[in-house]
Parts: C-alpha cells; sequence; structure tokens
C-alpha cells in the first residue's frame, strides 16, 4: 500500500473503528439508551427523521445566509460612510467598543430558544418519553446520572401506581365526595397506609388546608383528627408518658 492510499484511506479506517467501539461499549457496559444511544441506534433515528431534519437544516441555512448578506450589506454601507463622512465617523466611532465587547458574546442560555424554535416539529414527533429526557438535559441542565436517577424514580413510581390503580380509582372517588377537612385528612391518612404516595397525601392536607381558611377550625377539626394529620405527613407524634398519643402539654401562662 502506497502512502497516497494509506494517508486517504487512514481517516475512514479511523472513523470506523470509532464507531465499533461506540457500539461495543454501549452494549457491554449496558448503558440505557436514553443516557448514550448506541451507534446504530443513532443512524436509525436519523434515517427516521430525516424529513424533519432536512426540513430544519434547510431554515436554518435560509435564515443564516439571509442574515450574513443583511450583515454584510448594513456593514459595507456603514464603512463606506463612516470613510467619507467624519461626522458620521464621530457619531459612530463610540459605539464601536460595545460592539467589540458584547456582540461577540453569547448570550446565556440564547442558544436553547433557538434550539428550541429549530428542533420543535422534530419534538413533537418523538415520543414523550424522550421529550422528558431531552427537557431534562437541556432545559433543567441536569447531568446524565441526574438524568438516569429521575427517570427510574418516575417509572418506579408510575409503575406503583399501575399496580395500584384500582386503590387509586377508589382512593380519588372517595376525594371527590370529601366535603369537610375532616374527610380530606382522613383520605390524605389512607392514601399514606394503602399506596405510600405522600405527594397524594400532600394535596389532600393542602385541600384540609384550604376547607380550614375558609371555614374555620373549630368547625372542620373535631378532636383526634390532628394524630392522622401528622401521620400522613409523615410527622405521627410519639405517644406522651402514660397519656394518649394527641396529647399536648399545657400551655404556659
Amino acid at each position: 500500500m502506497n502512502a497516497r492510499l494509506r494517508d486517504r484511506i487512514s481517516p475512514w479506517l479511523a472513523l470506523a473503528a470509532l464507531l465499533v467501539l461506540w457500539e461495543a461499549v454501549v452494549d457491554l457496559l449496558d448503558i440505557p439508551r436514553e443516557v448514550l444511544p448506541s451507534a446504530i441506534d443513532s443512524f436509525v433515528a436519523i434515517w427516521q427523521f430525516r424529513g424533519p431534519l432536512w426540513t430544519n437544516a434547510l431554515s436554518t441555512l435560509t435564515t443564516t445566509t439571509i442574515g450574513f448578506a443583511i450583515a454584510v450589506a448594513v456593514g459595507m454601507a456603514l464603512g463606506v460612510a463612516v470613510g467619507v463622512s467624519r461626522p458620521i465617523y464621530a457619531a459612530l466611532y463610540p459605539l464601536v467598543p460595545y460592539f467589540e465587547d458584547e456582540l461577540g458574546l453569547d448570550v446565556e442560555r440564547f442558544e436553547l430558544v433557538e434550539y428550541g424554535a429549530t428542533i420543535a416539529p422534530t419534538l413533537q414527533a418523538l415520543p414523550p418519553r424522550d421529550r422528558i429526557v431531552l427537557h431534562l438535559r437541556f432545559v433543567e441542565d441536569l447531568t446524565q446520572a441526574e438524568i438516569a436517577e429521575r427517570v427510574a424514580r418516575v417509572a418506579d413510581k408510575l409503575a406503583k401506581r399501575e399496580a395500584n390503580q384500582a386503590k387509586y380509582v377508589e382512593i380519588q372517588n372517595a376525594e371527590a365526595q370529601c366535603k369537610t377537612a375532616k374527610q380530606f385528612i382522613a383520605l390524605a391518612d389512607r392514601s399514606v397506609a394503602e399506596l405510600d404516595d405522600k405527594a397524594y397525601a400532600g394535596k389532600m392536607l393542602a385541600a384540609a388546608q384550604a376547607r380550614v381558611a375558609r371555614a374555620g377550625l373549630a368547625e372542620w377539626l373535631a378532636p383526634g383528627t390532628l394524630p392522622p394529620l401528622a401521620r400522613a405527613a409523615g410527622r405521627a407524634p410519639a405517644p406522651a408518658p402514660g397519656g394518649r398519643a394527641d396529647a399536648h402539654p399545657p400551655a404556659s401562662a
């Protein structure tokens, strides 16, 4: 193999080796696809969304070309005007240091807005899970490990909700019938005991608090209601020595 042929094919061999290494690392380490897709998955996605990708790439190219043409035309006109007119030079020169310092800088997260507008049609074609992953990465700026942890936590929560769907339906029906703060608090206590869902319990407690704020504490809360409220919030009071769990020390004078 002569030197010229070797120089020509070396970049292609290096690229092929990199793709093979990429595919092998993802498969051998069993990396989740939402964290790092394999080379094959990436090429399949590019081919699958080739239409939206081409449309958005053409839109970006058109916008960039038009903007560059306008900038060249305006810049040349201003350059000629500054060169031939002393008053125009005196009027525009104070702005030059500002443009030198600021125009070349990236406005923080401005690129995010531009990317969002460019790839919006493609995002709409993605499954909800993939859109969530992209939102966590590029909007909330989470790391890949944090995204994997968040996705796993949501998946576990959804699995629990699916397994307890019948109980959720029963509790939601009971929620629709709740009229008093005491009923909401009892339902919050039940959602923690039966579903281990503190988020749903928090929703019930917020509804109870709203009822109390509107109608007054004495009307809605009867004795013995506070212990379930504390249990639902995960802060059950310890039994008082020689007394009930809801016993309270007398107020000091």
